[in-house]
């Protein structure tokens, strides 16, 4: 589940 939390976070960041 980290790992996903983790993936959408870096998909956060790419948008900004």
């Amino acid at each position: 589940m980290l790992n996903y939390d983790a993936t959408w976070l870096l998909e956060d960041f790419r948008v900004i």
